[in-house]
C-alpha cells in the first residue's frame, strides 16, 4: 500500500512539473542563468555590456557594472507568458536597477512595456533568487569581460 501510495505521489509531481514547464528560447543569444520548475531566466549575450564606474568621485569607483537583458518565463504568473527586462547590476555593491520592462504574450505579441529607469537601485537579498541571478553574473563576467570592459559613468 505504500509503495502504491509513493508511486501516485511520484507520478502527481512529475506531471505538475511537466504542466508548470516552458519552452527555453531557441535562440542561441540567450544564455541560461536559472532553470527551475516555475521560473527561468537568461541573459542577452549579444547586447550585454560589461563596464566599470571611472569617475573617482562618485560612489561606488571602480565597481564592475553588467547592463544586460534578461528573458524571464514565471509560471506563477498569469497575466503574460515572458517578459524581457533591461537590467543594470553594480556586481560589487550587490544592487540592480531595472531600466524597462517588456511583457509578451504566448505568441511573442507584445502586452505592455514599462520605462522603469527613475526607480532607484535595489539591494540583493541574501539567499534568494537574485542572489542566485548576481552570483551566475559574476561567472559571465569572468569569463566574457575581458576585452569589453567600458567606462560607466
Amino acid at each position: 500500500m505504500k509503495r502504491i501510495l509513493v508511486l501516485t505521489i511520484l507520478l502527481l509531481v512529475s506531471f505538475l512539473s511537466v504542466c508548470h514547464a516552458f519552452e527555453e528560447p531557441k535562440n542561441a543569444r540567450w544564455n541560461n542563468v536559472i532553470k527551475e520548475v516555475d521560473l527561468g531566466v537568461w541573459a542577452d549575450m549579444e547586447t550585454i555590456e560589461f563596464a566599470r564606474k571611472t569617475n573617482r568621485y562618485l560612489p561606488c569607483y571602480n565597481h564592475r557594472i553588467v547592463t544586460v537583458w534578461m528573458l524571464i518565463h514565471d509560471t506563477t504568473i498569469k497575466d503574460f507568458d515572458f517578459q524581457k527586462t533591461l537590467e543594470v547590476w553594480d556586481l560589487d555593491c550587490k544592487t540592480v536597477k531595472d531600466i524597462a520592462t517588456c511583457t509578451f504574450d504566448e505568441k511573442g505579441n507584445r502586452i505592455d512595456y514599462h520605462d522603469t529607469s527613475f526607480n532607484s537601485p535595489r539591494h540583493i537579498v541574501p539567499d534568494t533568487i537574485g542572489e542566485v541571478l548576481l552570483k551566475n553574473l559574476v561567472k559571465i563576467w569572468n569569463s566574457h569581460s575581458k576585452n569589453n570592459i567600458k567606462e560607466y559613468n
